[in-house]
């Protein structure tokens, strides 16, 4: 115990917290650029999460140096600044840590993220709060270890990493012994220091020897997840099953929607995830022309694909792209006169610089559809043999899945061909159906106008039969009258007749009573 005693008293002092911040500051150093180049290789989210670790880790200890330097240059009241303001940073430490390397937190990104954002933000509240306390107390002259703040601090934090350290070991990862171990290390580190802190001082003295041997670890845990897990031939195993998984379903997409393009994006983004490739394109030879290959998928997204820009390769140009279509081979660039000469080809698909770079046919028998194009523009890796074999693997059942996904099509073009023949038939049949009913309207129209005036004449014709019956009726009643007339006209006449004859005998009786009667009166009148 004496000489841990002596340890954490010589870390407290002014040339030991010189050499803590050295030897912490590489530490970390050493973990930024590990992560930064594994996102250079990756540009994944589990890459990415373990650069904003190493990122802020960082620019804690950076703000923590500069508060130092600060104070030290009497712009500052270090006394007053820094107690609270490392206790703050080694909490947010604390939080980016597990929320980078808990197995539990990286599966869940945006919850986790969340929660990351809610306690950085409350951690630095409560430090604004602390550090505008804790002035008075200290101008009192306490010590910030003897300090409630101190505890609260400590309490916070090893809640987190006891939290951490318990989900660690309940959802474990691929390299949880690690994790556990550098959990366990900050744990009873601040835990020391909640229990028995050197009440005296205001410098954590337990916290810095935690940092000490945990940091290190964590370097080694960083360079575990970037380059110590990938397998024989170079390729991470949790990648590659990770990339065959997403190749299967750009093949399950071509095959069941046939939409050959959304799913190259998808078969572009797990080439690039199975060779951890700073680029992928695939692209698609053009059927009106022999020198061209139109790009349809890239990854990541350049300026190029953000336009909306069609992007062609001109066989013409590129030489290496011309060869391998030709030699329906593999094809790599990884000498600098070769890469050298890929600059406008890398300039066409959006990067500034060029890299070595593996163009991959993509053959359907005899047929060539395109080509696959992995480079490294950005960390310029070079290419092995096993990377390329994954290519050619990766390829191969792509090409089969279009290939078939095109033959669907010309079958489906074909019968949508004959469908529209037909239905072309079809209504051509239909409009001389419609013409023909047209004019059987017209002859309908013209039919009915002409039954409507045999109607009308009929009814004339009606009108005209009633009036001739009326007048025939008239015409037997006027002959039954004329016969009438003609019979009593015969019976007058008769009767005239008769009367005639009576007068006419009459006349002679009068004439012969007249002659008779003249010569008596002639005697009478001589007799007078």
């Amino acid at each position: 115990m004496p000489p841990l005693t002596s340890l954490l008293e010589l870390i407290t002092t002014q040339s030991g917290t010189l050499v803590y911040q050295l030897v912490t500051l590489f530490a970390i150093q050493l973990i930024l650029g590990m992560a930064f180049g594994h996102w250079q290789r990756r540009r994944d989210t589990a890459s990415l999460r373990l650069l904003t670790m190493a990122t802020g880790v960082f620019l804690a200890r950076v703000m923590l140096m500069v508060a130092a330097l600060l104070g030290r240059s009497g712009l500052l009241h270090a006394g007053s600044a820094l107690p609270p303001l490392e206790r703050c940073l080694d909490l947010v430490t604390m939080v980016l840590v597990a929320w980078a390397l808990v197995p539990i937190l990286e599966r869940h990104p945006r919850s986790s993220t969340r929660v990351l954002v809610v306690a950085v933000l409350g951690a630095a509240a409560v430090y604004v709060i602390f550090a505008r306390l804790w002035p008075a107390a200290e101008a009192q002259g306490l010590a910030y270890n003897g300090h409630w703040q101190e505890r609260v601090w400590e309490g916070l934090t090893s809640a987190t990493l006891a939290l951490a350290l318990m989900a660690s070991i309940s959802w474990r990862g691929a390299d949880w012994g690690w994790l556990v171990c550098l959990l366990g290390l900050w744990l009873a580190g601040h835990g020391l220091q909640l229990i028995a802190p050197v009440r005296d001082a205001d410098i954590a003295g337990w916290v810095r020897l935690a940092n000490l041997a945990a940091l290190p670890l964590l370097a080694a845990l960083v360079y575990r997840r970037a380059l110590g897990t990938t397998s024989h031939g170079g390729v991470d195993r949790e990648e590659l099953t990770l990339g065959v998984v997403g190749m299967l379903k750009a093949i399950q997409r071509i095959e069941a929607d046939g939409q050959v393009e959304p799913a190259l994006e998808l078969a572009a983004s797990a080439i690039a995830r199975t060779l951890c490739a700073d680029m992928v394109a695939i692209g698609l030879r053009v059927p009106e022309s022999t020198d061209a290959v139109r790009v349809v998928a890239l990854q990541p997204a350049t300026s190029v694909t953000l336009a909306n820009q069609q992007t062609t390769l001109l066989l013409s140009r590129y030489p290496l792209l011309s060869t391998a279509l030709q030699s329906r081979q593999l094809e790599r660039a990884v000498a600098d006169t070769q890469v050298s000469r890929l600059s406008g080809l890398y300039r066409d698909l959006g990067f500034d610089a060029s890299g070595p770079l593996l163009v991959q046919p993509l053959m359907a028998g005899d047929d060539v559809l395109g080509a696959v194009l992995a480079g490294n523009p950005i960390s310029r890796r070079a290419w092995r043999v096993p990377d390329g074999q994954v290519l050619q693997a990766l390829a191969a059942p792509l090409a089969s899945a279009i290939a078939g996904s095109r033959e669907r099509s010309r079958v489906v073009t074909h019968a949508l061909e004959d469908a529209r023949r037909e239905i072309e038939a079809k209504v051509e049949h239909a409009h001389q159906l419609e013409a023909e009913l047209e004019q059987q309207r017209r002859r309908t129209a013209e039919l009915l106008a002409e039954l409507r005036q045999r109607e009308e004449g009929m009814h004339q014709l009606e009108e005209a039969q009633a009036v001739a019956a009326t007048a025939q009726e008239e015409l037997a009643k006027s002959a039954e009258a004329h016969s009438a007339l003609r019979t009593l006209l015969s019976h007058w006449q008769e009767e005239a007749q008769r009367l005639g004859a009576e007068k006419a005998e009459l006349e002679d009786q009068l004439a012969r009573a007249s002659a008779e009667e003249s010569p008596g009166c002639r005697r009478h009148g001589g007799a007078t």
